[in-house]
């Protein structure tokens, strides 16, 4: 069993354990019937998880979270725009129909 001992260990196993790569790895091995997935933790515990030293650790998670932060404001930006769109276009309308 693996036993990460520092915080940036932690984000990098989560990391590499929630990307679409092991995904993928965990569903081709996954057992079920009911177009469910059924992981167990014997799947999980054979998963290989490669450490790279613990400075480069550091530099991969930091960047992961700007990254992160990235796509957090982008999506918060993209809302925004979509709200605004269906607004300018709701006035178009409005405007069309009182003329």
């Amino acid at each position: 069993m693996l036993h990460a001992k520092t915080g940036s260990a932690l984000a990098i196993i989560y990391y590499y354990v929630a990307s679409p790569v092991v995904q993928e790895g965990f569903e081709e091995r996954a057992a079920g019937t009911t177009n469910q997935i059924e992981l167990n933790t014997g799947m999980v515990r054979m998963q290989a998880v490669p450490l790279p030293p613990l400075a480069e650790q550091k530099r991969i998670v930091a960047k992961v979270d700007q990254l992160m932060s990235l796509c957090d404001e982008l999506e918060a930006k993209l809302k925004q725009s979509q709200s605004t769109a269906e607004r300018l276009m709701g006035a178009v309308v409005n405007e069309l129909s009182a003329a």
